[in-house]
């Protein structure tokens, strides 16, 4: 029976220390945010949000989507019918990217929205392309 406890130990012990090592090894997400137009002097490219998982990262997008429709909405709204402002919501890989155009005066306002691990920076990848075709 001894011979069992002095094996089983081990076994166990590497055991625990693979399941932290998993655990450590998932990373969180974050939602990164940007904003350019008439809304705003903009925003640059930030950490908004950080999430335990990818689905929480990207429900809150959603709703950070529909936020942003329920406000153009309500602007139409206050421009009576005349439906002055104009939106699309576009999906390109990882990033949402939603445009408002001001039907009167032509301006856009565009928000940049995208869920990344957090082992992902990018402004790094941003800066790394325009410091390529500067060459």
């Amino acid at each position: 029976m001894r011979r069992t406890t002095r094996t089983t130990w081990p076994i166990a012990a590497v055991l625990v220390l693979a399941a932290v090592g998993m655990a450590s090894a998932e990373c969180a997400w974050v939602l990164w945010y940007e904003e350019r137009g008439w809304i705003s002097a903009g925003l640059p490219l930030s950490p908004s949000e950080a999430f335990e998982s990818e689905s929480r990262c990207e429900a809150r997008l959603a709703k950070r989507v529909a936020e942003t429709q329920r406000f153009v909405a309500d602007l139409n709204h206050g421009a009576g019918s005349t439906q002055r402002f104009q939106q699309t919501v576009a999906r390109g890989g990882a990033t949402v990217t939603i445009t408002t155009t001001d039907a009167g005066d032509g301006s856009v306002w565009k928000i940049d929205m995208r869920c990344l691990p957090d082992t992902v920076d990018p402004r790094a990848l941003s800066t790394r392309r325009q410091d390529e075709t500067k060459r």
